[in-house]
């Protein structure tokens, strides 16, 4: 989109079949293989879920280049990121979530492979801001994924506009920059308080005037004061498929497949590994003698990451700290 508006590169809009057929269009680029697609999608959830952490999570990733939400196995686009946050205008707080998923992973900030640019304010996107987003990324070529949290925030639909049209024009808007400078654009949204109907775009607030024209759907379901979560994906180019996730605070790790029926949470906590492990040895256990025991049975905690999860689960009222006397061993035993 130029400063006029227009399209930054001329695109072909008529087809014959043969020209489909000969035609070799370049495959889907993903952000994350086969979750987020190139093209514009949509988190969704309920407030207060955790969404911005799991942004967070996914930025702390893209930066270092490593696994998205630690899943082995799964791809990521490392690259520049620009995160819109007009709804939660705090370096501060940034500051903290970034650092503190950085330490979770034991990422050292000097081996970041790439950069974040943050920007607090920005014009909505039919004031302006639609420009404002392809005047930027033409400025920061190796910026390949853009995230606003909240879309909401950059909607215009004052002054007499029509709400569901605003957002049309918004989406479409945003649509046609991320597929012009060939990047991924993911806006946070807020699910709908009636959730009555089957469709999964129905939860979607503001209806098929925000889902219509977007190339993917995440839809973030977690139970308040419970860690396990459900990720639902829909899109154009992507499987429908569900994911079994965990906020692991302060970091979303990623887990399989959720099969249909299937209502057990799959992915395991830190906490749950270290509980099972005090619960198992059935009296008090030390923070080294817990980590020997999760590291003979393939976990990847760190020993600081045991010590951190023993004192949240002390604090949780889910295990004791056991002083050291004579005779007997100190630590932390299971309630």
């Amino acid at each position: 989109m130029g400063s006029g508006g227009e399209p930054a590169a001329k695109r072909k809009t008529s087809w014959t079949l043969d020209e489909l057929w000969e035609t070799q269009f370049p495959e889907v680029q993903f952000l994350v293989d086969g979750m987020v697609p190139e093209g514009l999608s949509l988190l969704v959830a309920a407030p207060k879920v955790g969404k911005s952490y799991w942004l967070a999570t996914l930025i702390v990733c893209l930066l270092w280049d490593i696994a998205p939400f630690g899943k082995a196995g799964v791809e990521g686009r490392g690259c520049d990121v620009l995160l819109i946050t007009p709804d939660d205008p705090s370096a501060r707080r940034l500051k903290q979530r970034i650092s503190s998923i950085a330490d979770e992973f034991e990422l050292v900030r000097g081996e970041r492979k790439h950069d974040l640019f943050v920007e607090e304010e920005w014009a909505p996107i039919e004031d302006g801001g639609a420009e404002d987003l392809d005047a930027w990324l033409r400025d920061h070529p190796n910026c390949k994924a853009v995230f606003i949290d909240t879309l909401d925030r950059l909607r215009d639909g004052g002054n007499g506009t029509n709400w569901m049209k605003a957002d049309e024009r918004a989406m479409a808007a945003l649509k046609m920059i991320a597929d012009a400078h060939g990047v991924t654009v993911v806006g946070t949204h807020h699910d709908r308080k009636n959730k009555d109907s089957d469709d999964v775009l129905d939860v979607v607030s503001g209806g098929r005037k925000i889902t219509g024209g977007v190339d993917a759907i995440l839809v973030l379901k977690r139970a308040r004061n419970s860690p396990y979560a459900r990720l639902q994906v829909i899109g154009r180019d992507v499987e429908d498929v569900e994911y079994h996730m965990a906020f692991d605070y302060p970091v979303w790790t990623l887990g399989e497949r959720a099969q249909d029926g299937d209502s057990t949470p799959k992915q395991r906590t830190r906490k749950d590994e270290v509980l099972d492990a005090l619960r198992e040895a059935g009296k008090a256990m030390t923070a080294q003698a817990v980590y020997d025991v999760l590291r003979e049975a393939g976990s990847e905690q760190s020993l600081q990451h045991v010590r951190q999860t023993l004192s949240r689960l002390k604090d949780d009222g889910k295990a004791l700290r056991v002083p050291r006397v004579e005779g007997r061993c100190g630590g932390y035993r299971a309630v």
